[in-house]
């Protein structure tokens, strides 16, 4: 089966999804929740990893509060645009880096790893979310789709691109993280007959 995110096109469908109304609805809650999450456990020392950056959606507001970012992307489409938005921004603490995640190697750790919509397409998440821990000095940060309502339409605008969206237990995420201390937040239109889409977590990498 093809890669679609490396595919010509799919970052301006991408983009497009984003902006249908029940989509920008979940988003603004989400960003709304995390903005609170980076003014928590950000520090302007910090020099992050953002695995997935896309186009650019989180990457300016994280890099408004730190002193560096990395931001990985592996679909060149995707890099593109997002170099274009870094030149119009003028900002100049964020690194673009063409890689695959698994496949990238920094020299050094980071202060935080933060990774916002990758886990929704990740096969191998067990492997990934230690990755990522493997890298972090301090905490990740990531969004995680858990199963309900939203998740249905979630995988609906998902399957309009050609994407298999991954829902996750969030039992099962507790346990592979053993003793690791760990906090999560609900949002995306949760309601009191329905979980949110998105659970934010902030997963400490020293164990207790």
């Amino acid at each position: 089966m093809p890669d679609l995110f490396l595919q010509k096109g799919f970052p301006r469908l991408y983009e497009s999804v984003l902006r249908l109304p029940v989509i920008r609805s979940i988003r603004a809650q989400e960003q709304q929740l995390l903005h609170c999450v980076f003014t928590e456990n950000l520090q302007p020392g910090d020099e992050v990893l953002e695995v997935g950056a896309g186009t650019g959606y989180y990457t300016f507001d994280i890099a408004r509060r730190v002193r560096g970012v990395v931001a990985l992307e592996r679909a060149a489409g995707m890099m593109r645009i997002l170099k274009e938005r870094i030149a119009a921004s003028r900002a100049r603490n964020i690194s673009v880096v063409e890689s695959d995640f698994l496949s990238y190697s920094p020299t050094e750790k980071f202060d935080v790893v933060i990774a916002i919509g990758v886990l929704d397409s990740i096969d191998e998440w067990r492997t990934f979310l230690d990755r990522c821990i493997s890298l972090a000095k301090r905490r990740v940060i990531l969004t995680i789709p858990r199963s309900s309502f939203w998740a249905g339409i979630h995988s609906f605008f998902g399957g309009m691109m050609g994407l298999r969206i991954r829902v996750y237990d969030l039992d099962e995420l507790a346990q592979h993280l053993n003793d690791r201390p760990f906090q999560l937040y609900e949002t995306g239109l949760k309601t009191r007959w329905t979980h949110g889409l998105t659970v934010v977590a902030v997963i400490e990498t020293t164990k207790v």
